[in-house]
């Protein structure tokens, strides 16, 4: 490991008290702190990590990093800026341990991508790959600061919600391989026009070296760079793609080539995620004896796209996020079932100024692919259907409306928090006996 000094030096910071060589780790939350880490002062627009600086220190930390020095802690390091000192340091360690890194970004796909990739290279040799969705300016840096000597692989996923995010995360991070899954309508409230954000997105491919790859989805034009770039699409447009597909409400079953791939994931798009990780990882070297096992038993995340079966009802709880892409693909997989059919739709948000435009055509695509409609939210009336102000009054016409054999979707944007609609709905089922 390094000394506290060594990483001042990096830092370029003030180093203050007696050096310590035990540092196991980097936190940035006191309420984590554990003796042996690191602890990362940051201020945000609701917090200030100067004002838990002490306590995270007498958890037993080796030091901390401020941008004022802190009374009463024996070992510090103070920088200008905490935040970007958190990124100088996990481009340090990037660069001393020099895995192949693999960044993955796009709208719709980032974490399942993500997770199928992480895994798939976990079973050839040592990965580390980001944490949930830690996929931002802090959450991408801790990722790479759990590197060691022996990492071979590094996956991360990147997000952005603002202009230059991602470039400034690939500067961090310096990725051999980019993974451009889809560009979609999503977080357009950060960006001017929706060209904005296609620029963003290709900028992970525009800072990759010569020798590295991109893997990125067919349907993506326009793409300027002077590496490898190996393509993937649901269609035959592409280098990587699938064949002889079947869906239904276990899962889909598919050849990429001439290889059979089963998985449980539900759904065209997650076929279409799980042929971006084959491409990916085949052009790491990873064979199919590694990747069908690890594809075969991943299962559907919690509320993304998560079935749930009670008796004769098929539930859909897809409420961790929304945005026009991702409700365009679980409506036209709702549609698909042989059952009737009701959605319970809530707001997409951060659209900006194309909000209703997007809302409407979200709204008429549902019209033709479900039996009832419930909405709920602001922009949630734009869909049409049944439109309901509050959710105990959507809940109840819910219940009134569901009969046995249905399949019930539930999706909007995280911060509608539609999974407290599916709690109720699912308990009614149940005391009916779900039958």
């Amino acid at each position: 490991m390094f000394k506290l000094s060594e990483i001042a030096s990096v830092l370029q910071g003030r180093f203050i008290g007696p050096d310590c060589d035990t540092i196991g780790a980097v936190t940035t939350d006191s309420r984590q702190a554990r003796p042996g880490q690191l602890f990362f002062a940051l201020k945000g627009p609701n917090y200030d990590g100067h004002d838990f600086a002490r306590q995270a220190f007498k958890k037993g930390g080796t030091g901390i990093v401020v941008e004022r020095e802190i009374r009463d802690v024996s070992r510090q390091i103070v920088v200008t800026d905490t935040l970007q000192a958190l990124g100088v340091l996990a481009n340090f360690y990037r660069r001393k341990f020099a895995p192949m890194v693999i960044a993955i970004t796009g709208t719709n796909g980032k974490t399942t991508t993500k997770n199928l990739i992480g895994r798939i290279m976990q079973a050839q040799a040592k990965t580390v790959m980001t944490e949930g969705t830690l996929n931002n300016q802090i959450g991408l840096p801790l990722t790479l600061l759990g590197l060691t000597p022996e990492t071979r692989y590094c996956v991360l996923e990147m997000g952005t919600n603002h202009p230059g995010e991602i470039d400034y995360l690939c500067r961090i991070a310096q990725p051999d391989i980019g993974v451009l899954t889809n560009i979609g309508y999503g977080h357009l409230a950060g960006f001017r026009t929706r060209n904005d954000l296609v620029k963003e997105k290709l900028s992970l491919i525009q800072n990759l070296p010569p020798e590295g790859k991109a893997v990125v989805n067919a349907g993506i034009k326009s793409l300027w760079t002077s590496c490898t770039v190996v393509t993937f699409s649901l269609h035959r447009n592409a280098r990587y793609h699938p064949a002889r597909s079947v869906m239904d409400e276990s899962g889909s079953t598919f050849y990429v080539g001439n290889n059979f791939y089963r998985t449980r994931l539900l759904g065209r798009s997650n076929v279409e995620n799980i042929v971006c990780a084959i491409a990916t990882t085949q052009e790491l070297g990873a064979p199919y004896a590694v990747q069908q096992p690890v594809i075969e038993s991943i299962k559907p995340a919690a509320m993304r796209l998560e079935p749930v079966t009670i008796g004769s009802y098929f539930i859909l709880n897809d409420c961790y996020n929304a945005n026009p892409n991702s409700m365009k693909e679980a409506l036209l997989f709702l549609g698909s079932l042989k059952r009737r059919k009701v959605a319970v739709l809530g707001d997409m948000l951060e659209l900006g100024k194309s909000s209703i435009t997007l809302h409407k055509r979200v709204g008429k695509l549902a019209s033709k692919q479900v039996d009832i409609l419930v909405t709920v939210g602001d922009q949630a009336e734009f869909y049409g259907g049944n439109h309901f102000a509050a959710r105990d009054q959507a809940i109840a016409f819910v219940t009134k409306q569901v009969r046995p054999g249905d399949a019930i979707l539930f999706k909007a944007s995280r911060a509608l928090k539609f999974e407290e609609l599916v709690g109720p709905v699912v308990s009614y089922i149940k005391d009916q006996g779900g039958t």
